[in-house]
């Protein structure tokens, strides 16, 4: 219940996120051993063993994980567990291919190829179970992302800069025609744009 706590101090929406957890985490705890999801993953294939894992028909989030490290003698109390969700936040943003962009302003990829897999469901499954079960979350998000995710999509309209366009070259672009002084600026850039094409 500790971790709900601290999530409640650290979180802007302090108060929405513990009355969500608060109920989900109650269920765990009375299930207790009785009830826990076993998860067998290799360290070098993190993310590939986990997104096998939460795409099974029959993988249950609310209730607790326990977390096998192929090759290695660890029973799991809770140690081996909140080190594959460390792990696998740190895959999810790095190896997962569902987040773009710098590390401390991510966007969502643009992949249909990830819809269709529902990798970003997934994805989202993933956060949700670390934060409920002790772990840690994804904090590299760009703060105009997170805001819109947050419900507040006016302030996510001021957040909006340029640094959240992934691609480089479009970055440097949309950069130079904001530098523009006039609006005749802007028209001989795209001008010469269409010629280069």
């Amino acid at each position: 219940m500790f971790i709900l706590h601290l999530i409640a101090l650290i979180c802007p929406f302090r108060v929405l996120l513990e009355s969500v957890l608060r109920p989900l985490y109650e269920k765990m705890e009375r299930a207790g051993e009785d009830q826990m999801q076993v998860v067998r993953v290799r360290r070098r294939h993190i993310w590939s063993d986990a997104l096998r894992a939460f795409s099974k028909a029959d993988f249950h989030t609310g209730v607790l994980l326990s977390v096998h490290f192929i090759g290695e003698e660890a029973a799991d109390m809770g140690g081996p567990r909140r080190e594959f969700l460390r792990l696998l936040m740190r895959s999810l943003v790095t190896e997962s291919g569902v987040l773009t962009g710098s590390d401390t302003r991510k966007t969502f990829s643009s992949s249909p190829i990830h819809v269709t897999q529902m990798r970003y469901f997934h994805a989202g499954r993933m956060v949700a179970t670390s934060l409920l079960q002790g772990g840690p979350g994804i904090n590299c998000l760009s703060p105009a992302v997170y805001a819109y995710f947050s419900a507040d999509v006016d302030k996510c309209r001021h957040l909006v800069n340029v640094e959240d366009i992934p691609d480089l070259v479009l970055q440097e672009k949309v950069q130079k025609v904001l530098n523009f002084f006039t609006v005749q600026h802007v028209i001989v850039y795209a001008q010469h744009l269409i010629i280069a094409k």
